[in-house]
């Protein structure tokens, strides 16, 4: 984990974030890690977390809450171009 991160001792997010726990991580830098939901609702569902521990947006800083939807945002828009994408978009008739 990089230095001025926290865990929180039975968090999954902060297990995979650390390492500890498995994850098919498609994005890491020194603010998010971004990972696929093992339990998706859509193909290609992920998740995006800080490296440092927060129970909801508000406990983040601007910096990092900025960077988790930054991430999002590109990720969503490579899935969306992606065939998994595609694939979705033909289900609901897109």
């Amino acid at each position: 984990m990089s230095q001025g991160t926290t865990r929180e001792q039975g968090c999954i997010f902060c297990a995979i974030v650390a390492g500890q726990a498995e994850a098919s991580v498609v994005h890491e830098d020194e603010a998010v890690v971004a990972f696929m939901d093992l339990h998706p609702v859509t193909p290609g569902h992920l998740l995006v977390v800080p490296r440092t521990h927060a129970v909801g947006l508000e406990d983040l800083d601007r910096a990092t809450g900025a960077q988790v939807w930054s991430v999002g945002h590109d990720l969503s828009r490579a899935l969306r171009r992606s065939r998994l994408g595609a694939e979705e978009d033909q289900r609901h008739g897109l």
